[in-house]
C-alpha cells in the first residue's frame, strides 16, 4: 500500500521541480537581457547620442526602466520583451549618434 504514496510523492516532486526551474530561467534569462540592454545603452550613451539621437536615447532608457521594473514584479516575459526594445532603441541612438542612421525612422522589431 506505501506504492501509491511513493508515486505521489513522486509526481509532486517532478512537477515541483519543473516548476521551479522554468521559473529560475526566465529570471536569468531576463536578468541577462538586462543587462545587454544596460550595456547598448553605455554604449550608446559615450557615442553621445543623448544630444545627438535624444529620440532613440530617451525611449532606450525608458524601456529598459520599464524592464527592470517589472522584472522587480517578476513579470519575466514582459522584462525580456521590453529590455530586447531598449537594446534595439540603445543600438539605433549609437547609429544614429555615429552618423549611420536618419533619426526618428527607427521601429523596433516584435
Amino acid at each position: 500500500m506505501l506504492r501509491p504514496q511513493r508515486r505521489w510523492i513522486g509526481l509532486l516532486g517532478v512537477t515541483l521541480t519543473i516548476a521551479f526551474t522554468g521559473t529560475g530561467c526566465s529570471a536569468i534569462l531576463a536578468r541577462h537581457r538586462i543587462n545587454a540592454a544596460v550595456d547598448a545603452l553605455n554604449s550608446a550613451q559615450s557615442a553621445d547620442a543623448e544630444k545627438k539621437a535624444p529620440y532613440e536615447y530617451t525611449l532606450a532608457a525608458l524601456y529598459l526602466e520599464k524592464a527592470r521594473e517589472e522584472e522587480a514584479y517578476a513579470r519575466f516575459g514582459e522584462a525580456l520583451d521590453l529590455s530586447d526594445i531598449a537594446a534595439q532603441y540603445a543600438e539605433q541612438a549609437q547609429s544614429v549618434a555615429n552618423g549611420h542612421a536618419k533619426p526618428g525612422t527607427f521601429k523596433p522589431k516584435p
